[in-house]
C-alpha cells in the first residue's frame, strides 16, 4: 500500500513542462548526454562535475525503448519522450527508495512498525517526491546509499561478510550517481574490523568503477572536475541569502519532509543512544559527514542533503514506536502517530502534483509571441528559460533571441541598445530581477523604471494566485513548495518598447552579445 501510494505520488504529473526541461540540469546533462552516447557511440560525457553513472543508465534504457529509431532526429523533434523515460526510471529508483528506508528503520529501531512509518513518510515527504520527478542524479543515489547502510548496520548486528560486500559495492554505486553519495562508505568501514575495512574499500572502488569507468580510465579529469565543481559551489549564487548553509540545510528538514517528522527525528537520536555506542556511529556517521561536507560550501540546495532523508525518517518511526511502547495501545498510537507525522510531506505533495499538471507560465509566453510576431523577430530574453523553448521544429528559429546573463549587471542606458537592434519585445522574469538587484539595485532599478516608462506591458503571466507573491528562495522559486503557487514558472512579463522598429533579421555569427560574457550563466 506504501510503496502503491509512494509510486502514484511520483507518477502523477510526471509530464509536467515537456516537451521542455525546466530544471537546468535536466536539460543539460544527464538525459541530453545519455542521447548523444546513443547517437554517436561515443561513451565520454566530457563532463565530470557529476559522475557519469545516471547517464550510463538512461544510455542502457534508450538503447532499448528507442531501437531501430533515428535517435538524431528524435531527441530534436521530440525530447519529452526521452525526459519522460529518464524520469520514470527515477521515480521507479524513488519508490525503491522507500522500500529500502523500510529496510533502515525496520533494522534499526528492531520494530517492523518504525520501518513501516519510515516508509510512508519517505513516500510522502516534499523533497523525495519532487526530486524523483526530474531525470536527476540526486534521488537516484539515494537508493544504493540507504542499502550501503542498512547492510552495514546489518553486519554490525549480525557479523555476517557477505552483508559487508553487499554495502560496500552499494556504497561504490552510489558515489558513482552522486560524488557525495559515497559518504555511505563510512558506514561500510565503521562497521568492518581492521581487515575487512581495507577488503570492503577495495569492493566498494571496483563498484564505483562499474559505473564511472573514468575513475580508472582518466582519474586527473575526473578530480579536475571535482575540484572545478568545488570551487564553483563555493562561491554563492547571485541573490542568494546569507543563511549559513548548515542551518539552511536544517531548516529544508522542515519543509522537506515537514516538522512533525523532524523533530520525532531528534527524538530518535536519544532512544538510538541508549541502544548502543557503535551502532549509533555506524547509521549516524554518513548523515553527519555529508552535511558537514555540503556545509562548507556557500551553495545550498535542499536536495544536496536527500541522502540524510531516509535516515531522518528512520529516527522519526524509531522515536514514534518508541514512546507509544509506553502508552496502553502501542499500535494504536505508532498508526495515528505514522499517519500524522505524514500529513504535511501529503498535502504539500498533493499541492505540487495538481500544480504541475497545469501551463507552464513560460510556455504561455512562447504561445503568445508566437502568435504576435513574425518569424525570426528580435526578443530581448532574461536567463532561466530552457535553450528549447524559443526555438523550433526541425532547427526552425521562431526568434532571434538576445539573451541576458547573470554576470551582466542590467542598465537604463541597454533599452538604447534593444532600439538600435530591433529587439523590441523584451520578456522579464521576476527571479531573474530579485537576483541581479542583490548586486547593485540603485543601477537595476533605474533600468526596470525605464523599462517600465518606455514600453507597453503586452502580456504578465504569473504562477502566483492573486496578489500574493514569493520572495526569492533558492528552492521554493523552482520546485513551488509554498501554497500561492498555482502553476509552474516565473512571473513572465512581456514588453513592447515605444519608438522601436522590430527586426527579423538573425544575429550575424560574429554579433557578440553584450550582456552576456563567457561564463555559464547555469552557474551563476
Amino acid at each position: 500500500m506504501i510503496l502503491a501510494v509512494g509510486l502514484a505520488l511520483r507518477l502523477w504529473s510526471l509530464r509536467h513542462g515537456l516537451p521542455f526541461a525546466y530544471n537546468v540540469d535536466e536539460e543539460q546533462h544527464f538525459v541530453s548526454k545519455a542521447a548523444r552516447f546513443l547517437r554517436t557511440g561515443d561513451l565520454d560525457p566530457g563532463y565530470f562535475e557529476n559522475p557519469p553513472g545516471l547517464t550510463y543508465v538512461l544510455w542502457a534504457a534508450f538503447a532499448v525503448r528507442f531501437f531501430g529509431e533515428d535517435v538524431g532526429s528524435l531527441f530534436r523533434n521530440d525530447p519529452g519522450a526521452f525526459y519522460l523515460t529518464g524520469r520514470l526510471i527515477v521515480a521507479v529508483l524513488g519508490t525503491a527508495t522507500i522500500a529500502a528506508t523500510y529496510g533502515l528503520a525496520a533494522r534499526l529501531a528492531r520494530d517492523a512498525r518504525a520501518g513501516l512509518i519510515a516508509a510512508a513518510l519517505v513516500a510522502t515527504a516534499f523533497i523525495p517526491v519532487w526530486y524523483s520527478k526530474l531525470a536527476l542524479n540526486d534521488m537516484a543515489a539515494v537508493l544504493p546509499a540507504t542499502v550501503a547502510v542498512t547492510f552495514a548496520l546489518r553486519h554490525l548486528d549480525e557479523g555476517r561478510r557477505r552483508d559487508l560486500l553487499v554495502a560496500a559495492v552499494c556504497a561504490g554505486l552510489a558515489a558513482s550517481l552522486k560524488y557525495t553519495a559515497g559518504a555511505a562508505l563510512l558506514a561500510v568501514l565503521l562497521a568492518a574490523s581492521i581487515g575487512t575495512a581495507v577488503v570492503s574499500l577495495l569492493v566498494a572502488l571496483a563498484a564505483a568503477v562499474l559505473l564511472n569507468p573514468w575513475l580508472a580510465l582518466d582519474p586527473g579529469r575526473v578530480l579536475d572536475a571535482m575540484r572545478s565543481q568545488g570551487e564553483r559551489s563555493a562561491v554563492a549564487k547571485v541573490g542568494a541569502d546569507s543563511t549559513p548553509a548548515f542551518v539552511y540545510y536544517l531548516q529544508a528538514y522542515t519543509w522537506g519532509i515537514g516538522w512533525p517528522a523532524a523533530v520525532a527525528a531528534l527524538g530518535g537520536l536519544g532512544f538510538l543512544a541508549r541502544g548502543g555506542r557503535r551502532r549509533l556511529v555506524v547509521v549516524i556517521a554518513p548523515a553527519v559527514a555529508l552535511l558537514a561536507f555540503i556545509s562548507l560550501f556557500d551553495r545550498a540546495f535542499a536536495r544536496w542533503a536527500l541522502p540524510t532523508y531516509p535516515l531522518v525518517a528512520a529516527l522519526a518511526g524509531l522515536a514514534l514506536v518508541r514512546v507509544a511502547a509506553r502508552t496502553p495501545w502501542p499500535r494504536l498510537v505508532a498508526t495515528v502517530a505514522g499517519v500524522a507525522v505524514c500529513v504535511p510531506g501529503t498535502l504539500a505533495v498533493v499541492h505540487l502534483d495538481r500544480l504541475l499538471g497545469r501551463t507552464d507560465t513560460r510556455l504561455e509566453a512562447r504561445r503568445y509571441l508566437l502568435r504576435e510576431t513574425v518569424p525570426g523577430t528580435r526578443i530581448v530574453v532574461e536567463p532561466t528559460l530552457p535553450s528549447r523553448l524559443l526555438t523550433g521544429r526541425l532547427g526552425s528559429k521562431p526568434f532571434s533571441v538576445l539573451t541576458r546573463g547573470f554576470d551582466i549587471v542590467p542598465r537604463a542606458a541597454d533599452i538604447d541598445r534593444y532600439r538600435e537592434l530591433g529587439a523590441c519585445y523584451v520578456l522579464v522574469q521576476h527571479t531573474y530581477a530579485e537576483r541581479v538587484r542583490s548586486r547593485d539595485r540603485v543601477t537595476v532599478d533605474a533600468y526596470y523604471a525605464r523599462l517600465e516608462a518606455e514600453t507597453e506591458v503586452v502580456r504578465r503571466f504569473s504562477p502566483f494566485a492573486a496578489d500574493e507573491r514569493v520572495p526569492l528562495h533558492f528552492d521554493w522559486s523552482f520546485d513551488y513548495y509554498p501554497r500561492a503557487y498555482e502553476r509552474p514558472g516565473t512571473v513572465v512579463t512581456v514588453y513592447r518598447l515605444s519608438r522601436c522598429t522590430p527586426s527579423t533579421a538573425t544575429f550575424d555569427a560574429t554579433f557578440r552579445n553584450p550582456y552576456r560574457d563567457a561564463l555559464d550563466d547555469a552557474a551563476a
